[in-house]
Protein backbone atom coordinates (compact mmCIF):
# COMPACT_ATOMS: atom_id res chain seq x y z
CA UNK A 1 0.00 0.00 0.00
CA UNK A 2 2.51 2.62 1.04
CA UNK A 3 4.56 2.45 -2.09
CA UNK A 4 1.90 2.30 -4.45
CA UNK A 5 2.37 -1.20 -5.81
CA UNK A 6 -1.72 -2.13 -5.24
CA UNK A 7 -4.00 -1.71 -8.49
CA UNK A 8 -7.14 0.17 -7.54
CA UNK A 9 -10.21 -2.44 -7.71
CA UNK A 10 -13.54 -1.05 -7.41
CA UNK A 11 -15.41 -1.46 -4.10
CA UNK A 12 -12.71 -3.62 -2.79
CA UNK A 13 -10.29 -1.98 0.10
CA UNK A 14 -6.56 -1.89 -1.00
CA UNK A 15 -6.14 -4.00 2.17
CA UNK A 16 -8.08 -6.86 0.27
CA UNK A 17 -6.29 -6.46 -2.53
CA UNK A 18 -2.57 -6.57 -1.06
CA UNK A 19 -3.69 -10.09 1.13
CA UNK A 20 -4.48 -11.20 -2.45
CA UNK A 21 -1.15 -10.71 -3.85
CA UNK A 22 0.46 -12.25 -0.77
CA UNK A 23 -1.89 -15.17 -1.09
CA UNK A 24 -0.24 -15.72 -4.69
CA UNK A 25 3.30 -15.27 -3.67
CA UNK A 26 2.53 -17.97 -1.17
CA UNK A 27 0.68 -20.92 -3.60
CA UNK A 28 3.21 -20.08 -6.24
CA UNK A 29 5.94 -20.36 -3.01
CA UNK A 30 8.10 -17.44 -3.32
CA UNK A 31 7.27 -17.17 0.28
CA UNK A 32 6.50 -19.44 3.05
CA UNK A 33 4.06 -19.31 6.03
CA UNK A 34 6.18 -19.94 9.09
CA UNK A 35 3.38 -19.26 11.38
CA UNK A 36 -0.20 -19.44 11.08
CA UNK A 37 -2.55 -17.79 13.79
CA UNK A 38 -5.43 -20.07 15.60
CA UNK A 39 -7.42 -19.49 12.52
CA UNK A 40 -5.04 -20.57 9.89
CA UNK A 41 -4.14 -17.35 8.98
CA UNK A 42 -0.45 -16.16 8.02
CA UNK A 43 1.11 -13.88 10.54
CA UNK A 44 4.70 -14.49 9.44
CA UNK A 45 6.99 -15.45 6.53
CA UNK A 46 10.31 -16.12 5.20
CA UNK A 47 12.54 -16.72 1.69
CA UNK A 48 14.00 -19.89 0.60
CA UNK A 49 17.87 -18.69 0.53
CA UNK A 50 18.27 -19.56 -2.99
CA UNK A 51 15.04 -17.82 -3.87
CA UNK A 52 16.02 -14.72 -1.61
CA UNK A 53 19.94 -13.95 -3.16
CA UNK A 54 18.15 -14.45 -6.41
CA UNK A 55 15.71 -11.75 -5.45
CA UNK A 56 18.58 -9.63 -4.11
CA UNK A 57 20.41 -10.00 -7.58
CA UNK A 58 17.58 -8.72 -9.55
CA UNK A 59 16.79 -5.95 -7.14
CA UNK A 60 20.12 -4.70 -6.91
CA UNK A 61 20.53 -4.70 -11.09
CA UNK A 62 17.41 -2.82 -11.71
CA UNK A 63 18.27 -0.15 -8.77
CA UNK A 64 14.88 -1.46 -6.88
CA UNK A 65 16.78 -2.37 -3.60
CA UNK A 66 19.45 -2.36 -1.85
CA UNK A 67 20.73 -4.36 1.48
CA UNK A 68 23.33 -3.02 3.54
CA UNK A 69 25.06 -4.94 6.72
CA UNK A 70 25.83 -1.52 8.65
CA UNK A 71 29.63 -1.56 7.74
CA UNK A 72 28.79 1.13 4.64
CA UNK A 73 26.69 4.14 5.59
CA UNK A 74 23.43 4.96 2.84
CA UNK A 75 24.77 6.59 -0.26
CA UNK A 76 23.71 8.21 -3.42
CA UNK A 77 23.49 6.23 -6.19
CA UNK A 78 20.08 5.84 -7.45
CA UNK A 79 18.93 3.12 -5.09
CA UNK A 80 14.79 3.82 -4.25
CA UNK A 81 15.01 1.02 -1.41
CA UNK A 82 17.40 0.48 1.29
CA UNK A 83 17.32 -2.50 3.92
CA UNK A 84 20.24 -1.31 7.03
CA UNK A 85 21.25 -3.65 9.45
CA UNK A 86 23.21 -1.68 12.15
CA UNK A 87 25.39 -3.95 14.43
CA UNK A 88 28.50 -3.89 16.66
CA UNK A 89 27.61 -0.85 18.06
CA UNK A 90 27.88 1.07 15.28
CA UNK A 91 26.55 5.16 14.35
CA UNK A 92 24.40 5.14 11.63
CA UNK A 93 25.91 7.78 9.03
CA UNK A 94 24.16 10.42 7.82
CA UNK A 95 25.41 9.78 4.38
CA UNK A 96 22.24 9.89 2.65
CA UNK A 97 20.27 9.94 -0.89
CA UNK A 98 17.72 11.78 -1.86
CA UNK A 99 16.43 9.30 -3.70
CA UNK A 100 14.92 6.94 -0.77
CA UNK A 101 11.36 5.93 -1.11
CA UNK A 102 12.10 3.15 1.43
CA UNK A 103 14.24 2.48 4.54
CA UNK A 104 13.97 -0.33 6.46
CA UNK A 105 16.41 -0.82 9.86
CA UNK A 106 17.37 -3.48 11.33
CA UNK A 107 19.09 -3.38 14.72
CA UNK A 108 21.18 -6.20 16.71
CA UNK A 109 21.38 -6.63 20.01
CA UNK A 110 23.22 -4.17 21.85
CA UNK A 111 23.50 -1.90 18.78
CA UNK A 112 23.21 2.08 18.73
CA UNK A 113 22.80 4.76 16.15
CA UNK A 114 22.79 8.08 16.87
CA UNK A 115 22.35 10.03 13.08
CA UNK A 116 19.93 9.44 10.33
CA UNK A 117 20.24 9.97 6.52
CA UNK A 118 19.17 13.39 5.56
CA UNK A 119 17.26 14.60 2.71
CA UNK A 120 14.59 11.70 2.72
CA UNK A 121 11.82 13.88 1.38
CA UNK A 122 10.69 11.55 -1.23
CA UNK A 123 10.65 8.64 1.92
CA UNK A 124 7.25 6.79 1.92
CA UNK A 125 8.26 3.64 4.05
CA UNK A 126 10.31 4.13 7.18
CA UNK A 127 10.96 1.04 9.66
CA UNK A 128 12.19 1.96 12.72
CA UNK A 129 11.13 -1.24 15.04
CA UNK A 130 13.75 -1.65 18.08
CA UNK A 131 15.75 0.99 17.12
CA UNK A 132 17.60 2.60 20.01
CA UNK A 133 15.88 6.11 20.03
CA UNK A 134 14.15 8.14 22.03
CA UNK A 135 13.01 10.95 19.90
CA UNK A 136 12.35 11.25 16.23
CA UNK A 137 14.61 12.79 13.83
CA UNK A 138 14.08 16.87 13.75
CA UNK A 139 13.45 16.00 9.75
CA UNK A 140 10.25 14.27 10.93
CA UNK A 141 7.66 17.40 9.81
CA UNK A 142 8.99 17.20 6.72
CA UNK A 143 8.52 13.83 5.39
CA UNK A 144 5.71 14.40 3.44
CA UNK A 145 5.37 11.96 1.47
CA UNK A 146 5.77 9.34 4.15
CA UNK A 147 2.97 6.32 3.86
CA UNK A 148 4.21 3.89 6.86
CA UNK A 149 5.94 4.53 9.94
CA UNK A 150 6.61 1.68 12.12
CA UNK A 151 8.09 3.19 15.47
CA UNK A 152 7.54 -0.71 17.34
CA UNK A 153 9.62 -1.06 20.78
CA UNK A 154 11.43 2.12 20.88
CA UNK A 155 12.40 4.78 23.42
CA UNK A 156 10.11 7.55 21.77
CA UNK A 157 8.13 9.43 24.36
CA UNK A 158 6.60 11.74 22.49
CA UNK A 159 5.37 12.97 19.01
CA UNK A 160 5.81 16.17 17.79
CA UNK A 161 2.95 18.20 16.71
CA UNK A 162 4.76 18.63 13.04
CA UNK A 163 3.24 15.39 12.61
CA UNK A 164 0.19 17.13 10.92
CA UNK A 165 2.52 17.71 8.03
CA UNK A 166 2.15 14.23 7.35
CA UNK A 167 -0.96 13.93 5.62
CA UNK A 168 -0.47 11.46 3.30
CA UNK A 169 0.72 9.10 6.52
CA UNK A 170 -1.77 5.50 5.87
CA UNK A 171 -0.36 3.47 8.84
CA UNK A 172 1.32 4.40 12.15
CA UNK A 173 2.64 1.63 14.95
CA UNK A 174 3.50 2.39 17.73
CA UNK A 175 2.98 -0.65 20.07
CA UNK A 176 5.37 -1.61 22.80
CA UNK A 177 6.44 1.96 23.39
CA UNK A 178 6.97 4.51 25.34
CA UNK A 179 4.11 7.38 24.14
CA UNK A 180 1.29 8.03 26.10
CA UNK A 181 -0.24 10.88 24.54
CA UNK A 182 -0.64 11.38 21.19
CA UNK A 183 -0.95 14.84 19.63
CA UNK A 184 -4.35 16.81 18.79
CA UNK A 185 -2.81 17.58 15.59
CA UNK A 186 -3.34 13.36 14.77
CA UNK A 187 -7.01 14.31 13.42
CA UNK A 188 -5.68 16.32 10.47
CA UNK A 189 -4.02 12.85 9.07
CA UNK A 190 -6.94 12.45 6.59
CA UNK A 191 -5.26 9.43 4.68
CA UNK A 192 -4.54 7.37 7.97
CA UNK A 193 -5.73 3.99 7.71
CA UNK A 194 -4.28 1.91 10.89
CA UNK A 195 -3.26 3.52 13.95
CA UNK A 196 -1.98 0.90 16.28
CA UNK A 197 -0.50 1.99 19.78
CA UNK A 198 0.10 1.02 23.41
CA UNK A 199 2.57 1.35 25.66
CA UNK A 200 4.22 -0.07 28.61
CA UNK A 201 4.70 0.39 32.33
CA UNK A 202 6.66 -1.26 34.78
CA UNK A 203 5.72 -3.73 37.26
CA UNK A 204 7.03 -5.62 39.92
CA UNK A 205 4.45 -7.93 39.79
CA UNK A 206 4.67 -9.59 35.90
CA UNK A 207 1.09 -9.50 34.29
CA UNK A 208 0.28 -8.64 31.17
CA UNK A 209 -3.10 -6.89 31.22
CA UNK A 210 -1.71 -4.79 34.24
CA UNK A 211 1.88 -3.68 32.18
CA UNK A 212 0.25 -2.81 28.90
CA UNK A 213 -1.66 0.49 29.12
CA UNK A 214 -3.91 2.12 26.16
CA UNK A 215 -2.84 5.72 24.94
CA UNK A 216 -4.75 8.69 25.40
CA UNK A 217 -6.41 9.84 21.78
CA UNK A 218 -7.50 13.36 21.06
CA UNK A 219 -11.60 13.37 19.68
CA UNK A 220 -9.66 14.69 16.81
CA UNK A 221 -8.93 11.09 15.66
CA UNK A 222 -12.66 11.01 14.92
CA UNK A 223 -12.29 13.18 11.84
CA UNK A 224 -10.73 11.07 9.91
CA UNK A 225 -13.48 9.35 7.94
CA UNK A 226 -10.93 6.66 6.62
CA UNK A 227 -9.29 5.03 9.62
CA UNK A 228 -9.98 1.16 9.53
CA UNK A 229 -7.85 0.31 12.49
CA UNK A 230 -8.00 2.15 16.03
CA UNK A 231 -6.49 -0.17 18.58
CA UNK A 232 -5.98 0.89 21.55
CA UNK A 233 -7.15 4.21 23.25
CA UNK A 234 -8.23 5.56 26.48
CA UNK A 235 -11.78 5.92 26.69
CA UNK A 236 -12.54 9.46 27.56
CA UNK A 237 -15.69 10.99 27.23
CA UNK A 238 -15.07 13.65 24.46
CA UNK A 239 -14.01 10.47 22.74
CA UNK A 240 -16.63 7.33 23.20
CA UNK A 241 -19.20 10.94 21.90
CA UNK A 242 -17.93 11.41 18.76
CA UNK A 243 -16.80 7.42 17.88
CA UNK A 244 -20.29 7.22 16.58
CA UNK A 245 -18.60 9.06 13.47
CA UNK A 246 -15.92 6.47 12.78
CA UNK A 247 -18.90 3.89 11.20
CA UNK A 248 -16.05 2.48 8.80
CA UNK A 249 -13.72 1.14 11.64
CA UNK A 250 -12.70 -2.60 10.91
CA UNK A 251 -10.92 -3.33 14.19
CA UNK A 252 -11.22 -1.14 17.31
CA UNK A 253 -9.80 -1.54 20.83
CA UNK A 254 -10.85 0.30 24.21
CA UNK A 255 -9.89 0.90 27.73
CA UNK A 256 -10.95 2.68 30.80
CA UNK A 257 -14.51 1.87 30.46
CA UNK A 258 -17.21 2.67 33.41
CA UNK A 259 -21.08 1.52 33.67
CA UNK A 260 -21.64 5.38 32.35
CA UNK A 261 -20.19 4.85 29.37
CA UNK A 262 -22.68 2.23 28.45
CA UNK A 263 -25.06 4.77 26.11
CA UNK A 264 -22.69 6.05 23.94
CA UNK A 265 -19.81 3.21 23.61
CA UNK A 266 -22.92 0.98 22.43
CA UNK A 267 -24.58 4.10 19.85
CA UNK A 268 -21.28 3.97 18.28
CA UNK A 269 -21.01 0.13 17.68
CA UNK A 270 -23.88 -0.38 16.39
CA UNK A 271 -23.28 2.10 13.92
CA UNK A 272 -20.11 -0.24 13.06
CA UNK A 273 -21.16 -2.18 10.76
CA UNK A 274 -17.99 -3.82 9.21
CA UNK A 275 -16.26 -4.30 12.10
CA UNK A 276 -14.50 -7.51 12.39
CA UNK A 277 -12.29 -7.14 16.11
CA UNK A 278 -13.44 -5.71 19.28
CA UNK A 279 -11.56 -5.48 22.47
CA UNK A 280 -13.05 -3.72 25.28
CA UNK A 281 -11.47 -3.04 28.92
CA UNK A 282 -13.06 -1.76 31.98
CA UNK A 283 -11.72 0.04 35.02
CA UNK A 284 -10.80 -2.86 37.97
CA UNK A 285 -14.03 -1.76 40.02
CA UNK A 286 -16.11 -0.81 36.99
CA UNK A 287 -18.67 -3.04 35.42
CA UNK A 288 -18.66 -3.70 31.68
CA UNK A 289 -22.48 -2.33 30.44
CA UNK A 290 -23.19 -3.37 26.95
CA UNK A 291 -26.97 -4.10 26.95
CA UNK A 292 -27.98 -0.98 25.53
CA UNK A 293 -26.32 -2.67 22.20
CA UNK A 294 -29.15 -4.08 19.93
CA UNK A 295 -27.58 -6.46 18.46
CA UNK A 296 -24.04 -7.73 17.36
CA UNK A 297 -22.04 -6.23 14.23
CA UNK A 298 -22.56 -8.63 11.43
CA UNK A 299 -19.12 -9.63 10.58
CA UNK A 300 -17.26 -9.81 14.35
CA UNK A 301 -14.96 -12.83 14.19
CA UNK A 302 -12.97 -11.33 17.63
CA UNK A 303 -14.32 -10.55 20.55
CA UNK A 304 -12.61 -9.17 23.84
CA UNK A 305 -14.00 -8.43 27.12
CA UNK A 306 -12.10 -7.27 29.95
CA UNK A 307 -13.97 -6.42 33.27
CA UNK A 308 -17.06 -7.79 35.24
CA UNK A 309 -19.93 -8.17 33.30
CA UNK A 310 -23.57 -8.47 35.12
CA UNK A 311 -24.62 -11.00 33.02
CA UNK A 312 -24.11 -12.07 29.46
CA UNK A 313 -25.30 -9.34 26.66
CA UNK A 314 -28.72 -10.26 25.15
CA UNK A 315 -27.01 -10.11 21.89
CA UNK A 316 -24.87 -12.86 22.38
CA UNK A 317 -27.05 -14.88 20.15
CA UNK A 318 -26.65 -12.58 17.33
CA UNK A 319 -22.79 -13.58 17.16
CA UNK A 320 -23.04 -15.17 14.31
CA UNK A 321 -19.77 -14.82 12.56
CA UNK A 322 -18.27 -14.94 15.87
CA UNK A 323 -14.48 -17.27 15.71
CA UNK A 324 -12.35 -16.21 18.93
CA UNK A 325 -14.33 -15.17 21.82
CA UNK A 326 -11.93 -14.05 25.08
CA UNK A 327 -13.49 -13.42 28.31
CA UNK A 328 -11.50 -11.73 31.51
CA UNK A 329 -12.32 -10.89 35.10
CA UNK A 330 -15.69 -11.38 33.93
CA UNK A 331 -17.32 -13.25 36.64
CA UNK A 332 -20.00 -15.21 34.46
CA UNK A 333 -22.45 -18.31 35.55
CA UNK A 334 -23.94 -20.75 33.51
CA UNK A 335 -26.11 -18.55 31.67
CA UNK A 336 -22.98 -17.44 29.72
CA UNK A 337 -21.89 -20.89 28.85
CA UNK A 338 -25.43 -21.65 27.62
CA UNK A 339 -25.63 -18.25 25.27
CA UNK A 340 -21.59 -19.03 24.36
CA UNK A 341 -22.34 -22.83 23.01
CA UNK A 342 -25.13 -21.98 20.39
CA UNK A 343 -22.83 -20.10 18.99
CA UNK A 344 -22.43 -21.62 15.26
CA UNK A 345 -19.05 -20.31 14.49
CA UNK A 346 -17.17 -20.07 17.36
CA UNK A 347 -13.35 -21.97 17.31
CA UNK A 348 -11.70 -20.38 20.67
CA UNK A 349 -12.98 -19.87 23.80
CA UNK A 350 -10.21 -17.72 26.39
CA UNK A 351 -11.86 -17.62 29.96
CA UNK A 352 -8.88 -15.62 32.45
CA UNK A 353 -8.67 -14.03 35.47
CA UNK A 354 -12.22 -15.10 37.17
CA UNK A 355 -14.29 -15.06 33.68
CA UNK A 356 -16.22 -17.39 35.37
CA UNK A 357 -17.67 -18.71 38.77
CA UNK A 358 -19.33 -22.11 39.57
CA UNK A 359 -18.82 -25.65 37.59
CA UNK A 360 -17.86 -25.38 33.77
CA UNK A 361 -18.97 -27.67 31.83
CA UNK A 362 -19.00 -27.77 28.09
CA UNK A 363 -20.94 -30.24 25.68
Amino acid sequence: MAEGFLEIVNDVQPEAVAESYLMELISRSLIQVTRRNEFGRPREFKMHDIIRDFALSIAKEESFLAACNGDKGVEEGGIHRYSVRVKDKETMTRNGTSQLRSLIIFVDENSKFNKFPYGLKLLRVWDLENAPMDEVPTEFGELFNLRYLNLLRTQVKKLPKSIDKLFNLQSLLLKFGKIKELPTEIGKLQNLRHLSAFYLVESEVRDVMEDVQCIEVSSNICMIKGLQVLNYARATSGLLIKLKEMEQLRRIGLSGLTETDEEHLCNSIQRMQHLHCLWLTALPQAVLKLDALPSAPPYLERLFLVGKLRKVPHWFNTLLSLKFLSLEGSRVGKAAITHIQTLPNLLRLNLMGNAFVGKLTLH
